[in-house]
């Protein structure tokens, strides 16, 4: 996960993601692809807290057709 400073960034370097931070909170919201982000059709989300050099929180489910995926805990290291 790549965040960049203007509110951008990627996962893998190939799916895009807006982020926003509320203090030491951040909500990353992750799409597929571009043609997501125009459609408003969002992926992944994660909320995270920043601690020092890492950020902690939880990857939110994920619902896709009539299946949901759980969440899982995720660890943020900067680099």
């Amino acid at each position: 996960m790549l965040i960049n400073a203007d509110g951008s960034g990627f996962i893998n370097g190939e799916y895009p993601l807006r982020w926003n931070r509320q203090g030491s909170r951040i909500h990353v919201t992750a799409w597929g692809e571009e043609e997501n982000i125009r459609r408003n059709d969002p992926g992944q989300e994660y909320d995270l807290e920043i601690n020092g050099a890492a950020m902690k929180g939880q990857q939110l489910p994920l619902r896709l057709g009539n299946t949901t995926f759980p969440g899982h805990p995720i660890t943020v290291t900067r680099k």
